[in-house]
């Protein structure tokens, strides 16, 4: 399915790869989702840039809120410019994390933990998504948007498990692991279909994240429940951020290193340092987000193609 140049779905699961317990298996179980990604839908092999994430330390000491901050807009800023079939996907990362609707989030993830059930309305056909973000947020400052919420739950037998890798896992499932929900849960992290006319230009999107950690919970000693809420704001309607976007640091790493002769393909990192040729023939694709610095020479023989987007509206 595509929705508003939206990610297409994956033809089946992608099982994690490495795990998610520290930022280097959380970057490779994302990174080999990436590729198998491409595979499956038919993308060139670095068509999605890869997930650097902060050192460990930064990463334990940000709040969950920012974690998982950070990870949805990883991956929807890793598909900028991917064409699934129906254009160039726009890739916009989410405004920030507004203080209402996180209150909404988290109270729904309380609700569900401490009585023992798991529903997008609790009780059953009433205080559902659509009625918990309108009585908060207003429907009058809400662009209608196909999708509201995403839930996750996790269990373990042991007494007091605080589930510290619950934030990854979720977001990783949502997008990868999820053809028994038809894709539903992609489909609402990776949705372009924002309009772009409130905040920051190039950022679209209030988010609201609960997590709630306790037991016992579906009959197991711990459990965890986390929600993810979003809506579009209209123009004129505003909403107080506890976190913006421009406050998550910077995961970048070391630049990707490119040198002597470049094969055909697309090269994609935050910023990139290239001292290399292309030879007549190859068509090569710098992909970046950041910066490509090109030092001490860079060589394009005859005949060959260099082709160098900073992502910017897919320029």
């Amino acid at each position: 399915m595509l929705f508003s140049q939206s990610p297409a779905d994956l033809l089946f699961d992608i099982s994690a790869a490495h795990g998610f317990f520290t930022v280097e298996t959380i970057e490779d179980s994302y990174n080999n989702a990436r590729r198998t990604e491409e595979l499956q839908l038919g993308l060139g092999v670095n068509t999605i840039s890869d997930l650097h994430l902060p050192d460990q330390h930064t990463w334990d000491y940000m709040s969950r809120d920012a974690q998982a901050l950070y990870l949805l807009n990883d991956e929807r800023t890793a598909r900028a410019c991917v064409d699934y079939g129906s254009g160039g996907v726009k890739g916009l990362p989410f405004e920030g994390v507004g203080y209402k609707l996180d209150e909404v989030a988290q109270q729904h993830a309380w609700n569900l933990l401490s009585s023992n059930t798991y529903s997008h309305c609790n009780p059953w056909f009433t205080d559902c998504p659509e009625e918990r973000v309108d009585a908060t947020i207003g429907d009058s400052c809400q662009d209608p948007l196909p999708y509201i919420e995403n839930l996750y739950r996790f269990y373990f037998s042991q007494y007091g498990y605080k589930f510290p890798k619950l934030i990854a896992q979720a977001i990783y499932h949502w997008n990868y692991v999820d053809a028994d929900n038809s894709w539903e849960h992609r489909r609402m992290t990776l949705y372009q279909g924002f309009t772009d006319d409130t905040g920051d230009t190039g950022k679209e999107g209030i988010i609201g994240i609960g997590i709630e950690v306790g037991g016992p919970y579906y009959g197991w000693n711990s459990g965890a429940v986390m929600t993810f809420n979003y809506y579009d704001p209209v123009l004129g309607c505003h909403e107080y951020l506890s976190l913006d976007t421009d406050q998550l640091p910077n995961g970048c790493g070391l630049p990707l290193s490119l040198k002597g002769y470049l094969a055909s393909g697309t090269y994609s990192d935050c910023s990139i340092d290239i001292s290399a040729t292309v030879a007549s023939g190859i068509i090569a694709n710098l992909k970046i987000t950041n910066e490509v610095a090109m030092y001490p020479t860079l060589t394009v023989d005859q005949g060959g193609t260099l082709e160098i987007y900073v992502l910017d509206n897919c320029n």
